[in-house]
């Protein structure tokens, strides 16, 4: 399983982290708020995502619905996506066999 950053970076130095995906409106109005509280121009921004694997035993299972417990507060999982198409055969031969798993990504 992977979980999407969004990362902010000026000169490779990261400034602001977003743990959920953006429309590119959002990122344009988050570069435009970094550069106003940094003083730089919202073209010196770089938007990169980090993609990172997760081990099962991080999520949890709460109240608020599935949660990554080995951060330093809970973050809830607000999206799913899978990356097979549904109906495909992949996605069958990944449903059979029990790995469908893989090819899930959690938006928090």
């Amino acid at each position: 399983m992977t979980r999407k950053i969004l990362l902010f970076k000026i000169n490779n130095l990261v400034v602001c982290e977003e743990p959920k995906e953006l429309s590119i409106k959002d990122i344009y109005d988050y570069k435009r708020a970094i550069a106003l509280e940094l003083g730089c121009s919202p073209f010196d921004i770089e938007v990169d995502m980090e993609v990172t694997e997760i081990e099962d035993t991080e999520l949890d299972s709460t109240l608020d619905g599935l949660v990554f417990w080995k951060s330093t507060f809970f973050q809830p999982i607000r999206g799913v996506e899978c990356s097979l198409v549904e109906g495909s055969d992949e996605y069958l031969d990944a449903l059979l066999d029990g790995s469908l798993e893989k090819y899930l990504n959690f938006f928090v």
